[in-house]
């Protein structure tokens, strides 16, 4: 399993990476682009850089959410974006889990979790929602809605809900940003056996890179538009345009 992608976007009168020279009063240019490639195969990759650098970005240009202004994105060999070719979100079978969980209020755990498993047949979606419950410790907690669980065991039912149908990549938006220490070693754990288990690459965005560089197979730094990828952060821990902002 392999994301290849070639990516290029343009922005204007956003802040974020390449900034223009004039300031935030409108006095000039404050949109800014992504030029990258990003090559990965089967593991944990991390996507870190300063606020505004484009690190969401870069998941919705993957993910069909945002269109490139030119390049290319596979997966698994198949064509997702050429400069002929584009394939909408819902077919794309990647998962993304977005920052803010996005969990339906009025649903309970299991619903938030089958609803991601729309289009597999009732029996299946039951089975695979069930084996998820047990994996990610959430037994007994089905018929509970999100304000009555707390917030490591919604962070659980989002990833899970994410990967219900099997997706070929996932993609996680700062996926601890909101878990105290003993949360973010559990939600760790969960996304290492994901990757391990579902044999597919992951796409993590996170400022704690260095509580996850045991788990990881890249790390991938993204800066002034650009991303660069080491085996481990040390990679770039003497350069100082890609890590010390």
């Amino acid at each position: 399993m392999k994301l290849t992608a070639r990516l290029k976007k343009s922005f204007n009168g956003l802040t974020g990476c390449k900034r223009g020279n004039r300031d935030k009063r409108g006095n000039g240019d404050k949109g800014f682009a992504i030029d990258t490639s990003i090559n990965i195969g089967v593991g944990i990759h991390i996507l870190f850089g300063p606020s505004g650098a484009g690190k969401t970005t870069i998941l919705k240009l993957i993910s069909g959410l945002l269109l490139p202004d030119d390049g290319h994105i596979s997966i698994k060999g198949k064509i997702l974006f050429s400069n002929n070719q584009w394939v909408p979100p819902q077919l794309r079978n990647i998962g993304y889990m977005f920052q803010n969980q996005s969990l339906f209020p009025h649903k309970t755990v299991l619903e938030n979790i089958i609803f991601g498993a729309k289009n597999l047949p009732a029996h299946e979606k039951i089975f695979r929602a069930k084996d998820l419950l047990h994996k990610f410790e959430l037994q007994g907690l089905e018929k509970r809605y999100p304000k009555e669980i707390s917030g490591g065991q919604q962070q659980r039912v989002a990833l899970a809900r994410t990967i219900i149908r099997g997706p070929d990549l996932l993609l996680l938006d700062e996926p601890f940003s909101s878990l105290d220490y003993h949360m973010k070693k559990t939600m760790q754990k969960h996304i290492h056996n994901i990757s391990e288990e579902l044999s597919i690459p992951v796409i993590l965005v996170t400022h704690d890179h260095m509580h996850m560089s045991h788990l990881v197979n890249t790390v991938s730094v993204i800066n002034n538009g650009y991303v660069r990828i080491g085996n481990t952060i040390n990679n770039f821990e003497t350069d100082s345009n890609c890590v010390r902002f």
